[in-house]
């Protein structure tokens, strides 16, 4: 089956946006049901010369426990291609850790929150589905300390869940890799297609039927001209910033070079000066030599 590829922003922020979607994907990273998923807050893709922002998508979500306990957390998804956008993704927790707070019998309380992060960009760990956690750990004996969290605690740290979406395996048979298949980069169409990488064609046998729901969603996709409008827009406009910051890396570069000779240069007049002065040669006569100041030859 032929399906946009969602490891682009266009086709990501179409298939996320729907909410029984989004709540597969949060299911099967935190292997836990969910019972209520209500998006708070979603920043879609702005184009523009000064910025390309990253796909975010927040959720108050609320989970069961093993025990059979609910709870509720904020769920922060979001996905970008660029390692340097780790400092937006710290100002996000910021705003969370300051502003998300409910109202609880009559008194403000904070909700627990989870990150999860699509990487189109690989992380030193070669595994495709990671989980950081913060760990309890007894500073007298240094042991872990088995437990389920603390509710001040929870509050006051949180898990990460990690997708690198390009360490996904072609034939592997774990649950999370079949789950996220649609994600299997091994099977971009780069020949006899328009949008060559921008698809890829998935085995049917690879589909299970759980998750067949979005195959199909993003194989509609490519048929819908609204998303494809976005999605050629979208490619257009990186083009554009991509020659913007080309050129501006060419400039920087050019500028480097003319600044760095200026300063050889100055250092070579230098270095003429201190073997004339040494020569007893006359002030005036070294400044004619070198180009140096009186000032710049007598401080040497």
């Amino acid at each position: 089956m032929k399906i946009a590829n969602p490891i682009y922003d266009t086709f990501f922020k179409y298939m996320i946006a729907n909410i029984e979607i989004a709540k597969y994907i949060i299911e099967n990273l935190l292997n836990k049901k969910v019972m209520k998923l209500q998006p708070i807050q979603q920043e879609k893709v702005i184009h523009g010369i000064k910025e390309l922002s990253i796909i975010r998508y927040d959720y108050s979500c609320t989970i069961e426990l093993a025990d059979g306990t609910q709870r509720s957390i904020i769920v922060e998804l979001q996905k970008s291609e660029n390692y340097l956008d780790i400092g937006r993704f710290r100002n996000y927790l910021a705003k969370h850790y300051k502003e998300e707070s409910v109202l609880i019998n009559g008194n403000t309380d904070y909700l627990p929150i989870i990150a999860i992060y699509f990487l189109g960009f690989n992380l030193e760990h070669s595994n495709p589905f990671i989980k950081a956690e913060c760990n309890l750990i007894d500073l007298k004996t240094n042991e872990l300390i088995a437990h389920d969290k603390d509710e001040f605690i929870q509050k006051l740290s949180h898990d990460i869940y990690l997708v690198q979406i390009n360490r996904i395996e072609k034939e592997a048979q774990d649950k999370l890799s079949k789950v996220f298949g649609m994600f299997n980069q091994h099977y971009k169409v780069e020949h006899n297609h328009k949008y060559k990488d921008a698809v890829l064609d998935i085995p049917d046998e690879n589909i299970e039927e759980e998750n067949k729901n979005i195959f199909l969603h993003l194989h509609h996709m490519l048929e819908s001209s609204e998303v494809m409008d976005d999605f050629e827009e979208a490619i257009r406009m990186n083009k554009i910033i991509n020659n913007e910051n080309h050129l501006k890396f060419l400039e920087g570069k050019l500028k480097g070079k003319a600044e760095g000779k200026a300063e050889g240069e100055k250092t070579k007049s230098l270095e003429i000066a201190k073997v004339m002065k040494k020569l007893n040669l006359d002030v005036q006569i070294i400044m004619q030599a070198t180009g140096l100041s009186q000032q710049e030859i007598e401080g040497l």
